[in-house]
């Protein structure tokens, strides 16, 4: 029985010819998958023979990194991710519950835990261990504990002889930090009635280790002993950073001259381990000293080996270190000549320190020359080699863009023949992948047939394959119904759906894309509908990746393997049940082809419904000896955090692995979208500070040229057009104060805001000249107009105009039940001229005087530099010019709206309605001393006054 399941289970991972996709083939790997699913508390396996172990004098050590974040009080959770020799003398339990090992050749397998204690002796003579000093694989806390770990198993490589895995380690400490020591600032004066309680004091950190030996392979390493570290100070931080990077190092130099190095650029990336919470030092490693508290917290990095010059870390002025807060470190690595096909190893160790909080990481590095490199392609990713990639990626936003500003992008050859595989691991602050691939080929990492595809990568993410060019790839499939022979409906020639049973015509099947498969009605002479299967071909586009034909009943089965399904039953109103095409988007090789005919080189789908119709099609996948895959990732809500993918592409989807490209690291800061800026356009140019009041006069437009300039990054050439409108509240305009009375049935035009547009057509609408466009243009910004003629009832109108800006969150906002728009609110104060109106084309005294409530000759009084008054006042062109309609009076103490009103003939209601601002005022405003009114004398009603000292 154990020899029967360890068959099943190397015949699942062995990578089976894709594409026959039978329902007896996925029946066979349910069977296999239930064979990995058993949980190991009752599973029995054997434990390996010494004949089987290699015991060829190697090290089992190859690579490991270690991190912590805080859990509570002085508790911490260590992390030690780490990838050791698999055929290793392992401890293994020989009877009982969890004995043996539970891989497909009788050594460990997925999901077993493993003690790795004690190993360290196995490899090596007593000469050297005495050089070297015995150092026993402990993890110790730095304050007098220690612990044995226990490597949990999440993926391994039978051909390549590795196991990766992940232990855990809590830990409670009896105080923040391990130590103290007292310093005194510039001119501190400590005294005994305070040096208990103030006094400054810097805190010496907790110091965790993980030593051993030895190393798989030393090459020309310095020593076959292993160590990483990190330090642990509570007072200060609530993690250390996270070394991502894949577990071994694969370097290809090209050198031809023994006097020749090959450079090498390796980029490495940072997280946070408890998020971005952690970049801050709350004490900068000083207590009672307040000065340096919550600094911001930046990475640096050192290279502790090698130290003989073959590497080092390349500077900012190189483009090696990450702009944003050093996150990522490119490490220059020279390689001396080697012949042709041979392999040298090396090991690299790093420091990466957030603040104070340190983290150590050490991996292996291979060496590969000649033949076994990738020499065809020097360039294999979508970022330069000399300098970190790294892009902001705001929630709601779709990696890669259509206009391909923003990607992740791996494209690269290697011999035309040789079938490639991304290998890659994933890193953020919640945790970190071990080794994982695009295809389940060397490398296993999933017991599960829907976890083989885009394995570690966050929701909503996939290695897509994508064609850019030549449209080879099949990105879509579909299915059309149309009357059969023998149906005598109308138009029996037209397509129709299968749901509403109408004719159709199929305009949504664009022809320049979509090819019909020739030969695939299931129908035949079956009295059914007529069917057709359609499949697409649209570069830029995912590729479908796997295929498969399912009968109604294993429908489901095959949704739990990841597939989707085509609702469209391929052998719709025969009376035989249902067949139905499944298909899925995994990070394989793409689909090329589908044809219904046997043909070499495709693979066949097939299924059986109970009533007995039967259903086939033949598929071709691309070999994949050029390999093109973008990451394609929308984040969404839940998902703001750093993600790093660290990736490389390999030959190893054989038997063995013959050549890895060198690695390259990704690093997505996924962030909420942020609003927009919203402002003047014109602000900056016209000495526009805050505050600046706009001036406007009756009867004039008045207009404020507006930016909306996009924040949510990346920023594209196919961004949404911003909302701008008046700023609302409970469904009125907001009195902030006197939003509403611009919105006012008095107000001629009304006030409006443009559409907006871009820059570029924003000049074009205006008639501006367009290459100022060109030299000032802003990415992702649009521009509009706000204006406003005010009416005659609004001389003295002064308030703020608010609007706002918004855009879309794209059904993704920060936390869940969030707001679906950002706005950004923005108030420009704005003050209408009193006593003063703009002439309109043609305007004369006689039409003016009316929207006053005034006459003719008062106009005229008031405005002596016009000629007749029959003449009609035209404007000069491109010249507004301002006509007097009353006189500005200034209030005395005594005053009120009333005796003003009286005292020059005016009922009140004019008075206001000169002066729009007086509704809003109190008797003590009015009289304040700090305002003028609008007042037009009426000389016909005035009556005697009794004080005609106050008329100014």
């Amino acid at each position: 029985n154990l020899k029967w399941r360890r068959a099943r289970q190397e015949e699942e991972l062995s990578g089976r010819e894709r594409g026959t996709a039978s329902d007896m083939r996925f029946a066979g790997m349910a069977l296999a998958v239930l064979v990995l699913s058993v949980p190991l508390a009752f599973a029995q396996y054997l434990c390996p023979t010494a004949v089987q172990v290699d015991n060829d004098g190697r090290g089992h050590f190859i690579s490991a990194s270690i991190s912590w974040k805080h859990v509570r009080g002085n508790t911490v959770m260590f992390e030690i991710n780490s990838v050791w020799r698999r055929k290793f003398n392992w401890p293994c339990k020989q009877s009982g519950p969890e004995s043996g090992f539970n891989g497909p050749d009788g050594f460990p397998g997925l999901g077993q835990k493993l003690p790795i204690v004690g190993l360290a002796t196995t490899y090596s003579n007593a000469s050297r261990l005495e050089r070297e000093g015995v150092a026993a694989t402990k993890f110790k806390t730095g304050d007098g504990k220690e612990y044995d770990l226990m490597l949990q198993v999440t993926s391994f490589s039978v051909q390549e002889d590795w196991l990766a895995g992940t232990a855990y380690v809590e830990h409670t400490f009896d105080a923040p930090y391990g130590g103290s020591m007292p310093f005194f600032p510039t001119h501190y004066v400590a005294s005994s009635q305070n040096k208990g309680t103030m006094q400054p004091y810097k805190t010496v950190p907790w110091n965790a280790e993980l030593v051993g030996c030895c190393r798989m392979n030393l090459g020309m390493g310095a020593s076959y002993n292993f160590a990483i570290r990190t330090t642990v100070d509570l007072s200060d931080h609530i993690g250390s950073p996270r070394i991502v990077s894949m577990p071994q190092i694969f370097v290809s130099p090209t050198v031809s001259a023994q006097s020749e190095k090959a450079k090498t650029y390796i980029n490495f990336c940072a997280v946070s381990a408890a998020g971005p919470k952690a970049k801050v030092q709350k004490t900068s490693g000083t207590i009672n000293y307040e000065v340096d508290d919550n600094m911001p917290a930046t990475y640096t990095w050192e290279l502790l080996h090698p130290t003989n010059g073959r590497a080092r870390l390349m500077r900012a002025d190189e483009g090696g270190v990450s702009e944003n807060g050093g996150r990522c470190q490119r490490v220059l690595y020279e390689t001396p000549y080697g012949t042709a096909s041979s392999v040298a190893y090396d090991y690299l160790v790093l420091r990466a320190t957030l603040g104070a909080a340190v983290a150590t990481a050490d991996y292996a590095v291979k060496v590969q020359y000649g033949d076994t490199s990738f020499t065809q392609q020097s360039l294999p990713y979508s970022c330069a080699v000399t300098k970190p990639c790294e892009m902001d990626l705001s929630l709601g936003k779709q990696l890669p863009y259509r206009d391909n500003t923003a990607r992740v992008r791996i494209d690269t050859k290697f011999d035309g023949v040789s079938p490639l595989e991304i290998r890659y691991v994933v890193g953020s602050a919640g945790m970190q992948t071990s080794l994982l691939s695009t295809t389940q080929g060397a490398i296993v990492f999933s017991g599960t047939e829907a976890g083989k595809d885009n394995a570690g990568l966050p929701g909503n993410a996939y290695f897509s394959a994508v064609d850019y060019f030549t449209n080879s790839f099949v990105t879509d499939v579909d299915v059309v119904f149309a009357a059969s022979a023998v149906n005598t409906r109308p138009q029996v020639d037209f397509p129709m759906s299968n749901m509403q049973r109408d004719y159709i015509h199929p305009e949504h099947l664009d022809p320049f894309y979509w090819i019909k498969v020739e030969g695939s009605d299931f129908n035949v002479e079956s009295g059914g509908a007529t069917v057709s299967v359609w499949k697409q071909r649209k570069g830029g586009q995912s590729a479908i990746t796997s295929m498969a034909l399912a009968s109604a009943a294993n429908v489901d089965q095959y949704m739990d393997w990841g597939f989707e399904k085509l609702d469209k039953n391929l052998v719709e109103q025969s009376g035989r049940g249902a067949i139905y095409l499944m298909f899925k988007r995994g990070s394989g090789p793409a689909v090329l082809d589908i044809l219904a005919t046997p043909t070499s080189g495709y693979s066949k789908i097939t299924a059986t419904t109970a009533e007995g119709a039967v259903a086939a099609l033949y598929v071709k996948y691309d070999s994949g000896v050029h390999l093109r895959r973008d990451l394609q990732f929308m984040p969404c809500t839940g998902q703001d955090e750093e993600v790093v993918v660290c990736a490389a592409v390999s030959t190893g989807t054989g038997s063995t692995l013959n050549a890895t490209s060198g690695m390259e690291c990704f690093l997505i800061d996924v962030v909420p979208k942020i609003a927009p800026l919203f402002q003047d356009q014109q602000a900056t140019t016209q000495g526009r500070v805050a505050g600046h009041v706009y001036e406007a006069v009756m009867g004039k437009e008045f207009s404020i040229t507006l930016e909306v300039v996009l924040q949510a990054m990346p920023i594209t050439d196919s961004e949404q057009i911003p909302t701008v409108r008046f700023a609302m509240m409970d469904g009125k305009p907001e009195e902030a104060p006197g939003v509403s009375s611009l919105l006012t049935g008095r107000t001629p035009g009304g006030s409006s805001i443009d559409q907006f547009t871009t820059f570029q057509d924003f000049f074009a609408r205006e008639s501006m000249d367009s290459s100022v466009a060109l030299d000032n243009e802003i990415p992702g910004q649009f521009l509009g107009k706000f204006r406003w003629t005010p009416s005659p009832y609004q001389g003295g109108w002064e308030g703020n105009v608010c609007m706002e800006a918004c855009v879309q969150q794209d059904g993704c906002p920060a936390f869940p039940g969030g707001s679906p728009e950002l706005c950004t609110l923005s108030c420009f104060m704005v003050k209408v001229a009193r006593c003063k109106w703009s002439l309109l084309n043609e305007d004369s005294l006689i039409e003016i005087a009316p929207r006053f409530q005034t006459n003719w000759v008062q106009l005229w009084y008031l405005n002596p530099a016009v000629g007749h008054p029959d003449y009609a006042l035209t404007m000069e062109e491109g010249v507004h010019k301002e006509l007097n309609v009353g006189r500005l009076y200034t209030p005395m103490w005594d005053d009120s709206m009333e005796s003003v009103a009286k005292r020059f003939g005016m009922p009140l209601q004019r008075l206001i309605d000169l002066n729009a601002d007086l509704a809003m005022l109190s008797p003590e405003q009015f009289a304040s001393g700090e305002r003028t009114v609008c007042v037009i004398p009426d000389s016909c009603s005035l009556l005697p006054m009794s004080n005609t000292g106050l008329t100014q």
